[in-house]
C-alpha cells in the first residue's frame, strides 16, 4: 500500500474483516477466469495463487519469481480452460 501511496485506514474501512478482503478477491478472480462458483475449486485456486505468491517474494532472483508466477497462472489457466471443455 505504501507503494501506491494509500494508507490501510481506508482500506479497512471498506472492508470488515480480512475474510471480506479474500471473499471481495476471490469473486474478481472466479469472474475474470470465468468460472462457475465452485466452492472447493475456488478454494484451492486461490491457496494456489497465494502459495506461488509467497514463493516468488521469498526467493532472491527476479527471474525465478518471474518463472514462479508465470508456470502457476499458465498450469490453473490450462486446468480451467480443460474443466470447461469436459463440461464441469
Amino acid at each position: 500500500m505504501k507503494a501506491l501511496n494509500l494508507t490501510h485506514g481506508g482500506f479497512y474501512t471498506h472492508f470488515k474483516s480480512k475474510g471480506a478482503v479474500l471473499g471481495a478477491r476471490l469473486q474478481q478472480v472466479e469472474t475474470a477466469l470465468r468460472i462457475e462458483n465452485d466452492d472447493e475449486q475456488s478454494v484451492v485456486l486461490m491457496s494456489t495463487l497465494a502459495g506461488a505468491r509467497a514463493l516468488a517474494r521469498s526467493v532472491e532472483s527476479a527471474q525465478l519469481a518471474t518463472r514462479l508466477l508465470n508456470g502457476v497462472r499458465a498450469s490453473l489457466k490450462k486446468q480451467i480452460s480443460a474443466g470447461e471443455k469436459a463440461g464441469q
